[in-house]
This record gives structure tokens, sequence and C-alpha cells, in this order.
């Protein structure tokens, strides 16, 4: 049962998207690297395939029984919806029964047969056809004075002979209880009635043929010689003996030993193997219909799932519980643990080298911003000066930050608003810089690819260690695969439950075909909309640190201009500057 279960919930089995390594050349606007899971100097190749990579895990089929779990019930409840309707419908059969002690019949012959169940004179298995013959059921009609043929009262009753007994258990079925009482009584009070009558004639048929005996050989004795009637006369005593012991015989056939009862409850049907069976189809109904769904569904429900099904690595999947605000994680918690993690697998791949990066969701949401938000932090607690840029209008990375709108990259690319000012430090976090995306950014640049936005990343590039470009979602725009084209490697976010595998595949086929590199993804659940921080008191007049040359504290040779690193500097919701 485990077995069908569990094939049941196999999910997946129509074409899915894989995500493979495949030979891809390198942008001309990045040199090629190796990133977690690539090989080297090639992008990452998405192809259709039939059928699933391996198996689904026990972790898959038990999520998708968390999920749906009200379809199984829902199936269980119809079940036994079904199997209670048919208890209420079906016609009810009762059975009751006689047990009948079968006594030998005074002067009949041994008619025991080899393999019979005792050793007496009475072969219980013939009685037992006995009480089934038309004989029999002949004269139960008449006792129960039903319009039922012979033929259709034959078809109710049945007999059981235990072991090692002179009895025979009879059993009558019938639509209520005391139709099932009288017929059993009137069954064996016709048997044996049947079996007295028999006996009787028996005994009658045995007497005259003694009678006849007796004739003859009183008929032979006055011709007898003297040497003949000796023996005439003890035959004739022997025969006179033996009628003797047949008269006397009292014919006793047997008796009810337990009278038939009126039965409680029906026997037909049976109320516990129908609400067993009504909820085992219920549940393999539910089952049915969860895979029908699972099957149909192509949403990414948890990091196992994207590796196996897409063949994408995940580079950390965060914690968080659904529905809860997206937020900056507090330093040594899962959530930065987990970023820091998704540091390491980029640092292990790009080295100390200066590196652009794209973070993009296939679909809108928060996570992005999360990821990119945490991420940048992360980065910037290992030392090195990271500018994160806004090129998405509805992103909410300020709010996560409490840095107030201002103007930002849209009045960097319209030419008002030199980039120096335009970046905003992040206060405690002293080597990281914010670039938002100003005031209009969709409906003032109509697209980014001709807006000289290449210059500005460049520039960017050359002020800090990395520079974070947070992307429009893939199936909302092609900026992200544009910045793809501009970055070292780009990152797509999956927030779990929410995000479609084709979304997912067909970004990270966006970036292979500009020969953007995809190391890897970050899955992160749906966050909702973040808090509203305090804001900061930002002045538009750039600082020392943000004069020309510098980003957030970090001089154009990458070092801290205060000798120490974001490592040390704590993390959490920023307090006005003075």
């Amino acid at each position: 049962m485990l077995r069908v279960i569990l094939r049941l919930l196999r999910v997946g089995t129509a074409a899915t998207t894989r995500v493979n390594p495949a030979d891809a050349g390198p942008s001309p606007h990045q040199s090629p690297r190796t990133l977690p899971g690539t090989d080297s100097g090639k992008g990452t190749d998405v192809e259709q395939v039939s059928g699933q990579q391996g198996g689904a895990t026990l972790g898959e089929y038990s999520g998708a029984l968390r999920r749906r779990w009200w379809v199984v019930a829902l199936g269980a409840f119809i079940g036994l919806g079904l199997a209670a309707t048919y208890l209420l419908i079906a016609p009810k059969t009762y059975i009751s029964t006689s047990s009948v002690l079968v006594n030998p019949i005074g002067g009949e012959l041994d008619n025991s047969v080899e393999g019979a169940r005792t050793n007496s004179l009475v072969n219980l298995d013939t009685e037992a056809q006995l009480v089934a013959s038309q004989a029999v059921s002949s004269r139960a009609k008449v006792i129960l004075q039903t319009p039922e043929i012979v033929g259709q009262l034959v078809q109710h009753v049945s007999v059981a002979v235990p072991p090692n007994t002179n009895v025979l258990r009879i059993s009558f079925a019938g639509s209520t209880p005391e139709d099932a009482r009288n017929g059993a009584a009137a069954y064996a009070d016709a048997y044996l009635a049947n079996r007295r009558d028999s006996a009787d004639a028996l005994l009658e048929q045995q007497q005259r043929s003694l009678r006849q005996q007796i004739a003859e050989l009183e008929s032979q004795l006055p011709s007898a010689t003297n040497d003949e009637r000796p023996g005439l006369e003890s035959s004739l005593q022997t025969v006179n003996t033996r009628l003797a012991y047949l008269v006397g015989t009292r014919v006793n056939p047997g008796k009810v030993i337990s009278e038939s009862l009126i039965p409680r409850r029906p026997a037909s049907p049976n109320t516990v193997l129908v609400l067993t069976s009504g909820l085992a189809f219920g549940l393999l109904l539910g089952l049915m219909a969860l895979y029908l769904l699972e099957r149909r569904d192509g949403r990414c429900y948890d990091w196992r799932s994207v590796e196996r099904r897409l063949g994408l690595a995940v580079l950390a999947d965060i914690p968080g519980s659904p529905g809860s605000p997206a937020s900056l994680f507090a330093p040594h918690s899962p959530g930065a643990e987990s970023f820091g993690q998704v540091r390491n697998a980029i640092l292990s791949g790009l080295g100390d080298k200066p590196a652009t990066l794209v973070i993009a969701s296939p679909s809108p949401g928060f996570g992005a911003d999360v990821v990119a938000a945490n991420l940048a932090v992360a980065l910037t607690r290992a030392g090195h000066s990271t500018t994160l840029v806004i090129a998405d209008q509805t992103s909410t990375i300020a709010d996560l930050f409490g840095l107030p709108a201002t103007d930002g990259l849209t009045e960097v690319l319209r030419g008002r608003v030199p980039v120096a000012e335009a970046i905003r430090r992040v206060p405690d976090v002293p080597q990281l810089s914010l670039l938002t995306s100003g005031h209009g950014l969709d409906s003032q640049i109509d697209d980014l690819e001709g807006s000289g936005i290449e210059a500005v990343l460049g520039d960017l590039a050359k002020r800090n260690h990395f520079v974070l470009i947070r992307s429009r979602a893939n199936d909302v725009a092609a900026d992200a695969q544009f910045f793809g084209r501009l970055a070292d490697a780009a990152i797509p976010v999956i927030e779990v439950g929410k995000t479609q595998r084709e979304s997912v595949a067909d970004g990270v086929r966006q970036w292979q075909l500009v020969g953007t590199t995809v190391p890897g993804a970050v899955t992160v659940p749906v966050f909702d909309t973040p808090e509203q921080a305090a804001p900061l008191a930002v002045t538009s007049t750039p600082t020392k640190a943000d004069s020309p040359g510098t980003t957030g504290g970090r001089p154009a040779d990458g070092k801290p201009t205060n000798g120490s690193t974001s490592r040390d500097a704590p993390l959490g919701k920023a307090s006005p500057t003075r």
C-alpha cells in the first residue's frame, strides 16, 4: 500500500525543464571565470527533456501531503460518505442459526463411510445435504407459509457441521430479523420431522421383512426332519428376537439444542467492512487527485525539487516563514549565516577580483530585494566594498535600510545628478552604498540599454569590489538579460511556493543566450511588504566619503579608509545622522 501511495505521489512524470552546463561563449563584457556548478569559460544551457531527474524524495512526498492534506481528507470524506450512503440504501440481510443434535435412529444399519467427520452411525455430511433437500424445504415452506417457491427458499439456507460433533448448524438468511429466526426454526423442525418419518418408514420396512421371514420359517417346520428342526427353530427364535427389538424401538431423530434468535444487526452489508473499504477508496481517490494537482502545478516548493527537477544548484535556502515581512537579518542569525554561504560560494568562484552581479527573480516579488540587500551586507562584512544598484522602480530595498526616497539612477541617467551625489551610504555599514532607482525610472527611461547605464556601472565597478544590480523580474522585462551581458554572474531568486519552474528555466535561458554565468539560485520564502523603517536624515550634499573616487568610505583602490572592515560594524535599524 505504501508503494502505491508513493507511486501516486511521484510528481513530474511529464516533460520538465532542466538546467545543465553546456558550451556557450563568454560575453565580450566579461572575462571567463569559474563559478560553482559551471564549467570554466562556459555559461549555462537549458534544454527540454522528457521525464524527471531521479526519483522524488520522501521529503517531497511529505511536502505535497502537507501542502494539500485537505485533498486527501476530502477524498476520505467522500469515500466514507459513499460507504454510509450504501449502508443506508443497500438491502439488509439478517442471519439466524439453529443448532440440531442428530441422534442415530434405533435399528438402522451402520452407514458410516470412510473419511467421515465422526465414527458414529450417522454421516453428518449426508445429513447436511438432506437439510437443503427438496423434501425438507417443502416441509419448511408449509411451516413458514411463504409464497416463495421451494427453489428460492433453498437459497436462503446454509448448513455447517462443527468438527467432531453430531451437531448441524442450520442458518437462514432473511430480509428482516423475524424472517431469519422463523426460517432457521422452520428448517430445524422440518429436518427433524423428515428424519422421524424416514426412520419410521425404515423401521416399518424392516418389521415387514422380519415378519415375512418368520412366516416362511414357520411354514417349513411341519415338513422338517428331526435334523432340520433344531436349526429352523433357532433361526425362528433369532428373527422373533430381532422383530421384538424393532417393535420396541423408540424413534429419536434428534433435537434442537440451540433455538434460533432474532439477530441484533444485519450480517450483510458488513458495516465495518463497508466503512473500511469506503475509507480506503476515499484515500486512494484523494491521493490520485493529489497526484494530478501536483503534476499540473509547476511551482517550486523547496530547494530539493529545484536541484532535482531543474538541475540548478541552490547556493542557500534562506529561512523564514511565508508571509513574514521582508527584512535584513541580524548578525549571526540563521538568515545571515545562509547569506554567508552565498557569499562564500561566490568568492570561491570569483576569487579576490572585483565583480558585478545581477540579482533578479523570475517573477515579481520581494524575494529579490531580500537577497540583494542581505547579500550586499554579507559581502561588506567580509571586507569588500559594495554598491547596490536598484534598477527596479518597485523595489523596497530603500525601505529595508530605512532610506528615504531621493534622487537616484533615474536622475543620473537623465544627467540631472552626478553619480557621486546620487549614491547614498548606509549608516552602520561603512563599506556599503546604495544607488536607488530614483523617481519614475520606468516612465523616465524608455530603454536601459540605450540610456548610458553601461558607463555608470563601469564607473561603479572601478570604485568597488562588488557591484550588485537588483533588476526587474525576468518575465517582466529584458533588463535582467541586458545586465547579464555586463555582469560576471547572475543569481536567480526563487520564492518557494510561488515561482514557476518554467519561469526559472526561461530566466536562466535568457542569461545563457548572452553568455552569463549562473552559479546557482537562492531559494527564499514568500516575503510580505517590508516593515517601514525610520527614515534616515541623509543630506543631498555629498560628504567626503561620498566624493568622486570613493564610495561608502572606501577609496578607489579598494582599501578601507578607517582601517576596519564592515565585519566589525553592527547592523541594525539605522539612526539619523547628525
